[in-house]
C-alpha cells in the first residue's frame, strides 16, 4: 500500500496552509496542473495512477483524506 494522493478540503485550508501541511507530514507538495486545484479540494499527487492499482480513500482528520493505492496483482506493498 502507498499514498497516491493527499486531498485537503478548501473550506478548511488555504492554498498556503495546504502546502505547509503536506510538507510538514513528509509528502511532496506537487502543485502541477491539472491535478492540484479541483473544485472543492487541493490534490497533491504522490504517484501517478495506474490500471494495475486499486484505490481507497481514507479520511484521517477533518479536511484531510489520503487516496491509498494497492497493487491488484500482488499482496506486497507498493513502494512510494
Amino acid at each position: 500500500m502507498g499514498v497516491q494522493s493527499i486531498l485537503l478540503d478548501k473550506s478548511k485550508f488555504s492554498r498556503k496552509r495546504a502546502i505547509a501541511w503536506v510538507k510538514k507530514h513528509g509528502f511532496k507538495p506537487n502543485t502541477s496542473p491539472p491535478n492540484f486545484d479541483t473544485t472543492r479540494k487541493y490534490r497533491f499527487r504522490q504517484i501517478n495512477p495506474r490500471k494495475s492499482y486499486k484505490y481507497r480513500t481514507k479520511k484521517i482528520t477533518s479536511g484531510v483524506e489520503l487516496v491509498l493505492a494497492y497493487n491488484k496483482s500482488r499482496k506486497n506493498a507498493i513502494k512510494v
